[in-house]
């Protein structure tokens, strides 16, 4: 056998290692493809992953606390009830 037949058999050998190779990557990928929908595995073996938090979206009329907010011609007058109140159960005013 000259050096030229030795390599091809060596290439050859090579090749199959590969191939056999090849072949046992896609069984895994197919294996670890299938979960509950495609298969008949349970649920249960499905991996889970956390779902991403859903954009809030920019509502007019609501604030932070997603509390609708007073309309703004009210906001004083509220305000001066809520001082009179006040000033009521303090007993600093008396009643009208």
């Amino acid at each position: 056998m000259d050096e030229k037949d030795k390599i091809i058999t060596e290439l050859r050998q090579r090749i199959e290692t590969l191939l056999k190779r090849i072949a046992q990557l896609e069984d895994e990928v197919a294996r670890l493809k299938k979960d509950s929908r495609n298969s008949s595995k349970p649920p249960s073996s499905d991996i889970v992953k956390p779902n991403k938090p859903a954009a809030k979206p920019e509502c007019a009329g609501a604030n932070a606390s997603g509390q609708p907010s007073q309309p703004v011609e009210n906001r004083g007058k509220m305000s001066l009830i809520l001082s009179m109140n006040r000033l009521l159960l303090t007993g600093a005013m008396k009643t009208i």
